[in-house]
């Protein structure tokens, strides 16, 4: 075997040992990345006010969510979690706004919380339109959006398809690829 093809088959096994093996990875291992799942994250008892409701979606999950009616302003906040959190996590924001007089939509998402399916992006979009509708059947008032991380990437395109009178983003993410990178610095 001469000189030149032993670099090019040590460069090659470097390649595939350093870029092509690791990409592959992470191209099978990015829903992890993205959407964790916290340990034991099922349905809990709410706060007083709070009732479980089941949502149907579409292509036919169930999605385990949180809900308080309207009081006095007669408006509702839809309210997204972000990533390795749940529903329940959200009770304490939730009884807050309870508090003020907005009825409240605890979302979740499939995967979370003990609903049914897994996780994906299209289902995180499918999950937050389902939610919306199930508000909006609800109550009569208007609907607003408050979302935390992960959960902007459902609010985003609810209120381009619904209609909303308001949207907060708080620590919204710029790509699904961005959630990977800092998801894979964290766990190492």
């Amino acid at each position: 075997m001469t000189l030149s093809r032993k670099i090019f088959l040590w460069l090659l096994a470097l390649i595939l040992l350093f870029v092509v093996i690791p990409f592959t990875g992470i191209y099978f291992a990015q829903g992890a990345f993205v959407f964790p799942v916290p340990e034991g994250a099922g349905a809990v008892n709410p706060a007083a006010g709070f009732e479980p409701v089941t949502i149907p979606t579409p292509d036919g999950e169930r999605l385990n969510a949180f809900y308080h009616p309207p009081g006095e302003r007669g408006a509702s906040i839809l309210v997204f979690h972000g990533n390795a959190e749940t529903a329940a996590n959200q009770i304490a924001r939730g009884s807050m706004l309870a508090e003020v007089g907005f009825g409240v939509l605890l979302a979740e998402y499939r995967g979370y919380g003990g609903s049914t399916g897994e996780p994906s992006e299209a289902g995180v979009i499918t999950d937050g339109l389902a939610s919306y509708d199930f508000l909006e059947g609800e109550t009569d008032g208007p609907i607003g959006i408050l979302a935390h991380s992960l959960g902007t990437g459902a609010a985003i395109p609810v209120a381009a398809a619904r209609p909303v009178f308001a949207v907060v983003l708080e620590s919204p993410f710029t790509s699904l690829l961005d959630i990977a990178r800092y998801r894979r610095f964290i766990l190492c």
